[in-house]
């Protein structure tokens, strides 16, 4: 790059407005019962239902926190910006400007923090760093919403006990369905005591003839 792109670069970044939150904060946390339930899906219709009250698009950040294989950068068409590699050398230094440089932006205005995909790595982020990321961007944003990862992490207590509430997603599937109640009786435990769990059952049609599950 030549000197003039990387100084309009730099002054592109620098003009940019920090992000800064200016309400009460809401977190919400989805949890996959299994692969391919939707997840994701649900993570983002949901940051559009909440902005049609109180929660602007340009105030929410949807954050992916499965950092080997996550798929929500892909969903919405930008290009993921969160390094992993980068927080792991030296995690002290992150702060909220840094983290906003990390940040991919959606066109609604959605901010979108996730790592690019990298499913033969396996990167040893700790709880610590995974909370610093999540305080910082709960001073910076009025809603989080966390797409979490199908299995359990060191992080996720830490994770579900900073939320709100917590989606359980499954699929109406017998496995999928056994795996949700398991993770919905072990939950309370682990939250604040005025927090909600909830399972969505995703997926489900009714089928004319068959032997998928009834209602």
């Amino acid at each position: 790059a030549d000197a003039a792109s990387v100084l309009a670069a730099c002054e592109a970044t620098a003009s940019r407005p920090r992000a800064t939150r200016s309400g009460d904060l809401a977190c919400f946390a989805f949890i996959p019962a299994a692969g391919g339930v939707g997840n994701t899906t649900l993570v983002i219709e949901t940051a559009f239902l909440l902005a049609r009250g109180d929660r602007p698009l340009g105030r929410t950040c949807l954050v992916d926190l499965n950092f080997q294989a996550g798929a929500l950068a892909d969903h919405l068409g930008v290009t993921p910006a969160f390094d992993v590699k980068a927080l792991l050398k030296d995690p002290e230094r992150l702060d909220s400007q840094l983290l906003d440089a990390m940040l991919a932006r959606h066109s609604s205005g959605l901010a979108v923090m996730a790592a690019p995909r990298s499913p033969a790595e396996h990167f040893p982020i700790t709880a610590a760093c995974v909370v610093r990321v999540l305080d910082l961007a709960s001073q910076m944003f009025d809603t989080l919403l966390i797409d979490m990862p199908p299995m359990w992490m060191p992080y996720s207590d830490h994770v579900v006990a900073g939320c709100d509430r917590v989606f359980i997603v499954t699929e109406p599937s017998v496995p999928a369905l056994h795996r949700a109640r398991s993770i919905a009786e072990v939950l309370p435990k682990k939250m604040a005591e005025n927090a909600r769990v909830r399972v969505i059952v995703n997926k489900w049609r009714r089928e004319f003839l068959g032997a998928a599950l009834s209602k």
